[in-house]
């Protein structure tokens, strides 16, 4: 992707820099990949805006400014790359991978091509995500294995249970929403679970989800109790739970549905 990218720079002496600078790129996409299997993308300071072989030289400012420019020009906007950038946008087909809520609608580069010009453009440094995911992580980068998201590409938080929720009692009663991780997971990836839960600020967005969705069925459930009583509503949300499990077994709802079905007061009064 990255040759054709710069292919579409019409300035020759722009092309024939960033022709030179393709293996470098080629190589960092080796190690990144690399990285990124073993969980090891916080530690990749070798990388951190260089475009020689020999890690202790660093890229000039030009040439930082070239790999940026690439992304936006020769993928962002360059209607050949936009193909690529939309196809790349599309692969989260259900909803963005960080919040699994809303649906994806830009690309965000895992690790910021501001320190790290060349995986500018390299297809596993871009995953796609919504705009306010986007936002929250911003440029940042992880200091330490425990502060490192989850890469959509490498690593399934699905392989276990690790979202909760509880009723807290109320007119309407509140969702609240916990990470906490079954013990399938090891403990890092317990406590990047947990990071990325609190850096995507997701507690609060399934709170506000679930509380439409009490609302939005507080009619149905008053019918399964007048049809069946409170046995039949707490059947049909422990049946909305699992119907939700095919989504995610971490979604939002499956929690949700599960908080209800497992509180008396929900279940026979409100």
């Amino acid at each position: 992707m990255y040759e054709a990218c710069a292919r579409g720079v019409r300035d020759t002496g722009r092309r024939a820099r960033l022709t030179e600078l393709a293996p470098h790129v080629a190589a960092a996409a080796v190690v990144y990949a690399q990285a990124a299997m073993a969980g090891g993308l916080h530690d990749l300071s070798a990388l951190r805006n260089r475009t020689e072989k020999d890690p202790s030289v660093r890229p000039n400012k030009d040439d930082r400014a070239e790999l940026v420019r690439l992304y936006s020009e020769g993928l962002v906007q360059n209607k050949a790359g936009r193909v690529v950038y939309d196809l790349l946008v599309s692969a989260a087909a259900d909803a963005c991978p960080f919040c699994g809520h809303f649906p994806a609608d830009t690309l965000d580069h895992v690790l910021p091509k501001s320190e790290f010009a060349l995986l500018s453009v390299t297809p596993d440094n871009l995953v796609p995500a919504c705009t306010p995911c986007n936002h929250r992580k911003n440029n940042r980068t992880a200091a330490a294995a425990d502060e490192q998201p989850l890469h959509p590409y490498f690593e399934h938080a699905d392989t276990g249970r690790w979202l909760t929720a509880r009723l807290l009692p109320g007119l309407p009663p509140v969702v609240q929403f916990f990470a906490e991780p079954d013990g399938s997971f090891s403990e890092v990836i317990a406590n990047r679970i947990r990071h990325q839960f609190k850096q995507y600020a997701l507690a609060e967005l399934y709170t506000i989800q679930a509380q439409r969705l009490i609302a939005g069925e507080r009619g149905l459930r008053a019918d399964l109790r007048s049809a069946g009583g409170s046995q039949l509503l707490a059947k049909h949300l422990r049946a909305s739970a699992q119907s939700w499990v095919s989504t995610s077994v971490n979604c939002w709802q499956r929690a949700a549905y599960e908080a209800m079905a497992a509180d008396r007061t929900f279940v026979d009064e409100l």
